[in-house]
């Protein structure tokens, strides 16, 4: 049966789109960005706006893109000469030759995330005063997609615990698991969803379609979260913060590659160049490239968001609040767009008063 159905109806259907795709390509644009069309500057902040929930200028972003960027590099420099290396391609090199630098095995590479998440749910109370009922499960990519995807995170349900789903397939550098584990399992996404769904009286839509309501405050927590994980003790050493600072670079770099394409007319090329000198080896740098051609502004979420939370909790502090409190009030309100957000703490800050 399903030769059949492959025979007569998903090949046949294959076969039509890709008749459509040979008649539209010499109409397609040679652009990658948005800019490129009609009305294509206003369509760009209008994605902009919507994935970010922040009425941002292109060529701000792209400025503060470039800034933090640079803070970064500047951090990875400085970790690298620590750990007695040149410049962080050579402290990554060295870091995956050492002794247990690579994991060799599907079993290794398990044990490794199952155990930063059991460290990290540990370390939880002393951060947060307000926490899931449950620890989410740590499980491993179905193989016949381990080519295609990475590290995630799946919400559960009243019956089941949400999900991170880990890349098993080896061998595999050690020192970048650790940031990827805290941000989609805890302080991250699973801490994030969790409470969300267990939030009492609150509308099914807003439990269970968080990121469709505000993207940047569900990926903001998370990069805010790989930050966090670090205050909070759980990298093991300066390898695995080397391993966090890639993350953060990458996210900076996303703000100049997705602006560079969509509102200066950059070429991918020119973006590709960007990643490449932000860490990315060629591979990601040209998979981050296509990902931000294809859906404009998505990538700005992380960054912007990270900073938005980062400025708030500053602001909190400054007002005598503490970090396990900010932490509570912002969990608490679920994920909204990041100027409700700002005016709820500010409002609740006023009532403090």
């Amino acid at each position: 049966r399903g030769v059949e159905a492959l025979r007569e109806q998903v090949y046949p259907a294959y076969a039509r789109l890709l008749e459509v795709l040979r008649d539209y390509l010499p109409r397609a644009q040679e652009a990658l960005g948005l800019g490129a069309l009609p009305g294509g500057e206003e369509i760009y902040r209008s994605e902009v706006l919507g994935w970010t929930t922040m009425p941002l200028e292109p060529d701000a972003v792209h400025r503060l893109g470039r800034e933090h960027l640079q803070q970064v590099q500047d951090d990875r420099m400085a970790l690298a000469r620590r750990l007695g290396h040149a410049d962080p391609a050579e402290a990554v090199a060295a870091l995956q030759d050492r002794p247990g630098g690579r994991l060799a095995s599907r079993e290794e590479i398990l044990a490794l995330a199952r155990d930063q998440v059991a460290r990290s749910w540990e370390a939880l109370p002393a951060w947060f005063g307000r926490l899931p009922a449950r620890n989410c499960a740590v499980a491993p990519v179905d193989a016949a997609h381990e080519d295609d995807v990475g590290e995630y995170y799946l919400a559960g349900t009243g019956e089941r615990a949400g999900t991170y789903f880990v890349n098993t397939q080896a061998p595999r550098a050690a020192y970048n698991l650790a940031t990827t584990s805290f941000h989609e399992a805890n302080p991250g996404h699973h801490l994030q969803t969790a409470l969300e769904l267990e939030a009492p009286d609150r509308h099914a839509l807003r439990r269970n379609a968080s990121e469709l309501q505000g993207a940047a405050h569900v990926e903001g927590w998370g990069l805010y979260s790989e930050r966090l994980a670090d205050e909070m003790g759980l990298y093991a050493g300066d390898h695995e913060r080397l391993g966090m600072l890639d993350q953060q670079a990458l996210r900076a770099a996303r703000l100049v590659a997705d602006t560079g394409i969509h509102a200066l007319g950059w070429t991918r090329e020119q973006s590709i160049a960007t990643l490449r000198a932000s860490g990315c080896d060629e591979w990601l740098a040209a998979s981050e490239t296509d990902r931000d051609s294809a859906i404009p502004a998505q990538g700005l979420t992380y960054k912007l968001g990270q900073l938005e939370f980062e400025g708030l909790r500053k602001q909190w502090l400054a007002r005598g609040g503490g970090v396990s409190d900010f932490h509570d009030a912002v969990l608490a309100l679920g994920s909204l767009p990041l100027a409700t957000v700002r005016a709820e703490l500010e409002a609740e800050a006023d009532k403090a008063r």
